[in-house]
């Protein structure tokens, strides 16, 4: 395969309406459970709900009296900041519950929302990014007790959340991307796995199709997956195991997989209205018990509009671009310098607008990025290990790669790149001598690339 010289950074999803990875699927449900989740809160409190009146009040550090109901009543709390034009908020989700020790990130996304427009723009961070805590905030970490982090600061971002605790583990994250990125982070939200399984269990449970036998028990972590294959209603604790699930022959792809069915199968159930409004409760008890967060119930009235607007059909999403490396023993995600400036340039600092894509002076439409898109990549030159490698060089540049395989047709003398919509996987050829691209709206994924024989 060719290195790409210069590579098409540009982030767009230009109404292909595939919109179905796990993380950008996670972040804009968790984005709208966390705010109907706040209004829920509000509009109970307001009809006279005494026991979300009396969680209200105790969150808000209200005063009570002797019943836990708040002297001064609701009503004159709620007159919060209006809405910004661009709200950036951190969702950082982590595999030990906020009781117990807090285990290094499991997934570091950053959400950001346009008011005007509604648009949608999920970054997602490399969990082994190499990134130096400043001696400030380790002094702090000393100061509390937290020794753990080296004294040089440099660390994985994902092992901040470990090394800082509960008490600083999003504030820090947040920090550090700031720095990172030069942007600023309005809102962290911090979930455990605890309310992952207790907005499930409560909703009666996740109708799924499970794709293969489940066997995994891991002693340490207190963890039992034992799951059947076939259609079948999941509990919290069994959804849990679902998604942790590593057991597949080609890794996290095939984890992922399964991860963004399954959360695209569980947010339709758990945005339902009807479900939020049979089982207020349960969404107010995972909002103050298993959400850690500095958004404030005041804010949530300016934010309540925005669910009507979100433009879901437009989003935009792209994880960090970087390369793989090895230092002092220990792998890294080393940032793409230039490839991230842009990248936040277009989705921190620019105006989402859906624009009409013109055509070449062949009638060829070429400026759709595969940035954000699902793509499929098949062995179908007989090369051992040749997806799996390419699927590596694709991701160091930002593509999202859903699965690999073996193609099961006869070899391919060059590689083919199918499309779902015309002018789509034009960016990718620059990776493939003598590719050609085809659209096939027939394809599973937003494109499939075949790989050819002529690849060195």
């Amino acid at each position: 395969m060719q290195k790409k010289e210069k590579k098409e950074k540009k982030q767009k999803n230009t109404g292909s309406g595939r919109i179905k990875k796990f993380l950008l699927a996670m972040g804009i449900s968790f984005v709208a459970f966390f705010i109907i989740a706040a209004g829920a809160v509000v509009g109970f409190a307001f009809l006279g709900n005494n026991t979300a009146t009396r969680m209200i009040s105790s969150a808000l550090g209200l005063e009570v009296d002797e019943h836990g109901n708040p002297i001064e009543g609701l009503g004159g709390i709620f007159g919060g900041d209006s809405l910004r034009e661009r709200t950036n908020i951190l969702l950082l989700g982590t595999d030990e519950a906020f009781g117990g020790s807090v285990g290094r990130a499991d997934s570091i996304m950053i959400v950001s929302i346009h008011s005007e427009t509604g648009g949608i723009s999920l970054v997602s961070v490399p969990r082994d990014t190499h990134v130096t805590m400043p001696q400030e905030r380790l002094q702090i970490l000393r100061d509390n007790g937290r020794n753990t982090a080296s004294s040089s600061g440099i660390m994985r971002i994902n092992e901040i959340a470990h090394h800082s605790g509960r008490e600083f583990a999003p504030s820090f994250t947040a920090m550090q991307l700031e720095e990172l990125l030069d942007i600023e982070i309005h809102y962290y939200v911090h979930l455990d796995l605890e309310g992952f399984r207790v907005i499930i269990d409560q909703i009666g449970g996740i109708e799924f199709d499970v794709p293969r036998r489940m066997n995994y028990r891991d002693p340490y972590q207190s963890l039992v997956i034992d799951l059947q294959p076939g259609l079948q209603l999941l509990t919290g604790y069994a959804a849990e195991g679902l998604v942790r699930y590593r057991g597949y022959g080609d890794g996290d792809l095939g984890r992922m997989r399964v991860q963004q069915e399954f959360m695209m199968a569980a947010m339709l159930q758990i945005m339902d209205m009807e479900n939020i409004m049979s089982n207020p409760l349960a969404y107010l008890n995972v909002f103050f018990n298993h959400m850690d967060t500095d958004f404030r119930l005041l804010d949530a009235p300016a934010y309540l509009p925005l669910l009507a607007n979100l433009d879901v059909a437009g989003v935009t999403s792209a994880t960090l671009p970087g390369r793989g490396t090895t230092i002092n023993g220990r792998y890294f995600h080393l940032l793409d310098e230039e490839g991230t400036q842009e990248i936040v340039a277009q989705i921190f600092h620019a105006t989402p607008v859906l624009q009409a894509q013109e055509p070449n002076e062949e009638g060829i439409y070429t400026d759709i990025s595969s940035l954000g898109l699902d793509i499929e990549i098949l062995n179908g030159a007989g090369i051992t290990g040749l997806a799996a490698r390419t699927s590596e060089t694709l991701t160091e540049y930002g593509y999202t790669i859903v699965s690999i395989g073996d193609y099961s047709g006869q070899r391919q003398p060059a590689t083919r790149i199918f499309v779902q919509q015309e002018g789509g996987g034009h960016d990718l050829t620059d990776f493939f001598p003598d590719s050609t691209v085809e659209v096939d709206r027939t394809i599973n994924t937003d494109i499939l690339i075949i790989l050819g024989t002529n690849i060195n």
